[in-house]
């Protein structure tokens, strides 16, 4: 294993006063508490076979507040960030580097999944990308492939700890 794509996320579509414990445990289970222990799993491997590269997913709404997207998940991938950072640092010297994509507004099932709970149609979907993204449509998923490709290749090889944001823009407004 000298490769490892850490990509696991569940959202929550309830306003912060409607959300319980379990719901926050749910939401942070998979998206932080699962990211740890796989990066760790694949870390001892990488570290008795010379290194390699992880590539957590986070979001690029992780680095900011979102009125659209649930509390527990901004700060899940918010912590995803941090927590590519802290284990860029611990496990260096191991040969491992670790890195993170933080995918924007991405034409994904889940994004999708979203749309439809909140009751987002396409001319609601189009009003809400025309007005957030700057580069004026989502994010295609081979688009962030293509990020995690390059984190993953020679040409990043002095990439630490980094959140490469693949966004359309929506990070800079």
């Amino acid at each position: 294993l000298h490769i490892f794509v850490n990509d696991a996320g569940v959202v929550s579509n309830k306003p912060a006063f409607e959300i319980d414990e379990a719901e926050w445990d749910r939401v942070l289970g998979v998206n932080l508490r699962g990211m740890f222990f796989c990066a760790v799993a694949a870390a001892r491997h990488m570290r008795q076979h010379g290194g390699g590269r992880i590539i957590n997913i986070t979001a690029g709404a992780g680095q900011r507040g979102n009125r659209s997207l649930a509390t527990p998940y901004l700060a899940s991938k918010g912590g995803v960030i941090a927590l590519t950072r802290s284990l860029a640092l611990e496990w260096i010297d191991d040969g491992i580097l670790v890195n993170c994509v933080g995918p924007g507004n991405t034409n994904t099932p889940m994004v999708r999944q979203t749309d439809a709970a909140i009751g987002r149609d396409e001319a609601g979907i189009r009003t809400m990308v025309a007005r957030r993204v700057p580069l004026g449509r989502r994010i295609e998923p081979e688009e962030i492939a293509a990020a995690v490709v390059f984190l993953s290749s020679p040409a990043a090889s002095a990439a630490v700890g980094q959140n490469v944001v693949i966004d359309g823009g929506s990070s800079i407004l």
